[in-house]
């Protein structure tokens, strides 16, 4: 998923690919599929890409999206809450956009 583009836009590209192929981003090594979203139309001082709670919302060119539904490789679609359970993704982070050099 490319971060820097508006909200809205990747809430229906999530929409438009779910289940399969799927809308996909990175979190540090992993690659995992968003199912389900929520836009948030707020604006947010951050760069996009950046986790903004412990929610899961990440800042978007315009915006911000929280993702409801998660699915890692091999493994069954979950609520986000129960991912975060057991997968640590820090307020901060930022991930990357396609095209990203990494630091």
């Amino acid at each position: 998923m490319d971060w820097r583009r508006p909200a809205a836009e990747l809430a229906c590209q999530v929409r438009a690919l779910s289940p399969r192929p799927g809308a996909w981003f990175a979190v540090d090594d992993d690659r995992l599929k968003a199912l389900a979203t929520e836009v948030m139309p707020e604006k947010f001082e951050a760069r996009p890409g950046t986790v903004l709670d412990d929610g899961l919302a990440i800042a978007c060119g315009h915006g911000a999206l929280r993702i409801a539904r998660i699915q890692r490789p091999g493994r069954a679609p979950m609520s986000v809450a129960e991912f975060l359970r057991g997968y640590r993704v820090r307020r901060g982070a930022v991930l990357p956009s396609p095209g990203d050099t990494p630091p």
